[in-house]
């Protein structure tokens, strides 16, 4: 059951293909982040309602779900690493 999701069932190179997408997609999905952030809020703060009727809302989701998907992404890059780090330790051992 849910095999796939185990990055022990993978060849080496798979994981490390799989790292760099999670890489690609916390790089996508973080760039700017902070910054977009801060600047929303500020908007929230100075024009209030107004803003968030203008769309200030809806941006501070999109906003959080992006961290999210970072976050996520992030879990994904350490999971592979540690996979690979495992693997290359173990290589190592029978040496």
């Amino acid at each position: 059951m849910h095999r796939w999701l185990q990055l022990s069932t993978y060849h080496a190179a798979v994981v490390f293909i799989i790292m760099g997408g999670f890489a690609s997609l916390f790089a996508w999905s973080s760039y700017n982040l902070y910054h977009l952030a801060m600047e929303n809020i500020r908007l929230l703060q100075q024009a209030g309602w107004q803003a968030a009727m203008d769309g200030g809302l809806l941006q501070l989701i999109e906003i959080i779900a992006s961290g999210a998907i970072a976050l996520a992404c992030y879990v994904g890059i350490k999971a592979c690493e540690t996979e690979l780090v495992y693997r290359w330790r173990a290589w190592k051992a029978e040496k």
